[in-house]
């Protein structure tokens, strides 16, 4: 994320065209497009805040085979489901259920019970502020297997139980290896410590980690589409859209059957169990309204107190560009990123009450991919002479629910064409 401020915001009055109308912004458009086309990028949607309101909302190419992208399409958002769950966490403290110094293993710990035994002492010192911090000990890129929460086949047979794994068998597994740092020694960016905090928070709550934060964070803001992916795509959710992969991809070993060949996207890795890591499932829109609930401005009210946010957004640790589930700079941006096969996502969260949220249905293995997606916002507002002065979260341009009968023709008037190729 660019140190940069959005000094291009200079606003100016429009008026709806109709009443499901959006002012269009060409410019805009052209450069998302662009991207799309250069990566070649199926579908995707975005969105743009400033100051509490949806300004822009917008769908490009297709969510499926001869089915346009509508701006609520869900997305498998990958690890923007991090800054989720550090905001349950601290809704949690805020109900005065945890602190961020409470161990989590151990006798004194969280997960204090039998399942969640473990072999290296040092498991001992483990808090909930390792975890939010990527502190822990964990380093998925010293393992000799790589990251836990990919190898769902190769810990259902070491742990002799039925493939693929679930989230706690994972943490089990993990807790009978020796930890690859001391807590709180270094930062190596941890799935499994965030599949953790999902354990902390359903321990706490008496509620699935998906029930708690739909009832705790998205339901008070008026969320209710967001839930956790399923791994395959004859299970995917009403409205959700396709996952394609680069064309040259060759299929990979089913999560279930290993000598069944899938598509990488579609049971090639357990998405089931990621889903304090990376599980949920969302649309544009509606992670935008996320971001206005989270601004610490004073025209609605947050999710948190001031006191929280401030602690979300304030690195520490070893690592002064991660804070509690966010990765930030020394100017107030905030900011994730979400990789998964078939997904690449990114929301943004800046000083001056501007946010965005981009979320496609493909992404590129190229090293400057995510420079470049990074970078895509910030061509496409500097092509924006005016923005629109218009609040687009009561509209029904994402007001609109799809159902499955309506998804292969909904049209919504005023959007653009959606097309990758021009």
């Amino acid at each position: 994320m660019r140190t940069r401020f959005l000094l291009c915001f200079y606003f100016a009055f429009f008026s709806f065209l109709v009443t499901e109308a959006q002012v269009a912004l060409p410019g805009f458009d052209k450069e998302v497009k662009a991207f799309m086309k250069r990566w070649q990028i199926p579908g995707g949607t975005l969105a743009l805040v400033k100051d509490g309101q949806l300004l822009y909302t917008q769908a490009y190419g297709q969510a499926d085979t001869g089915i346009p992208t509508q701006p609520t399409h869900l997305f498998r958002i990958a690890s923007l489901s991090k800054p989720i769950t550090s905001l349950a966490i601290l809704k949690l403290k805020e109900q005065g259920k945890l602190k961020l110094t409470d161990k989590v293993f151990g006798p004194k710990g969280i997960l204090n019970t039998p399942e969640y035994a473990f072999t290296d002492p040092r498991v001992k010192k483990i808090t909930v502020r390792h975890l939010l911090e990527h502190r822990a000990g964990w380093n998925r890129t010293t393992n000799i297997h790589g990251d836990p929460m990919f190898n769902a086949v190769y810990i259902a047979h070491i742990m002799n139980v039925p493939a693929p794994t679930d989230a706690k068998t994972i943490i089990r597994y993990v807790l009978s290896k020796r930890l690859d740092f001391s807590p709180g020694t270094k930062f190596a960016y941890s799935n499994i410590g965030y599949a953790v905090l999902g354990r902390v928070i359903e321990q706490l709550s008496g509620l699935t980690y998906e029930q708690y934060v739909q009832e705790n964070i998205l339901q008070p803001i008026g969320i209710t589409d967001m839930r956790l992916a399923h791994n395959y795509y004859n299970d995917k959710t009403p409205g959700e859209v396709k996952y394609y992969e680069e064309e040259d991809s060759e299929p990979v070993p089913d999560i279930k059957d290993e000598h069944q060949l899938v598509p990488f996207p579609y049971g090639g890795f357990n998405i089931e169990a990621m889903d304090a890591n990376g599980g949920w499932l969302a649309s544009a829109p509606d992670l935008a309204k996320l971001l206005a609930a989270i601004d610490g401005l004073e025209n609605k009210p947050d999710i948190l107190s001031p006191t929280e946010l401030a602690q979300m957004f304030k690195p520490g640790g070893h690592n002064r560009t991660y804070a509690l589930g966010w990765m930030v700079n020394r100017y107030g941006s905030a900011w994730h990123t979400g990789s998964l096969p078939g997904s690449s996502t990114l929301m943004a969260r800046l000083p001056d009450g501007a946010a965005w949220v981009v979320l496609f249905n493909g992404r590129h293995d190229s090293p400057i991919y995510f420079s470049d997606l990074d970078d895509l916002m910030w061509r496409a507002l500097h092509r924006v002479r005016n923005l629109p002065i218009q609040d687009l979260f009561t509209s029904p341009i994402v007001a609109k629910k799809i159902t499955v009968e309506e998804e292969s023709y909904i049209s919504i008037p005023g959007q653009l064409p959606a097309e990758v190729n021009n």
